[in-house]
């Protein structure tokens, strides 16, 4: 609906609980993905900085998560962080 912070806001509420209605390890990775997804629509930078580092612990070469951060870092006015992100990206 053109809300993005509104559903970013949301879905972290639903987070935390979606071990007590039965919410698989792969359906919570859906709905942080759909919430970074959502900060990112707002411009949401320092909380997408931060959940995106989080996702480079278990994946630091993962291609789409660097030009993902290097984006966000970019925006953030972080220039050197975004070119050691893009860095990390296979060629």
């Amino acid at each position: 609906r053109g809300r993005p912070h509104e559903a970013a806001r949301r879905i972290a509420q639903a987070l935390p609980r979606m071990a007590e209605i039965g919410g698989s390890h792969a359906q919570r990775d859906f709905f942080e993905q759909a919430r970074l997804e959502a900060l990112l629509r707002a411009q949401a930078w320092p909380q997408a900085q931060q959940i995106l580092e989080e996702r480079r612990r278990f994946d630091p070469g993962g291609a789409p998560l660097n030009r993902t951060l290097a984006r966000v870092y970019r925006a953030l006015g972080l220039p050197a962080q975004a070119a050691a992100a893009e860095a990390r990206v296979p060629t």
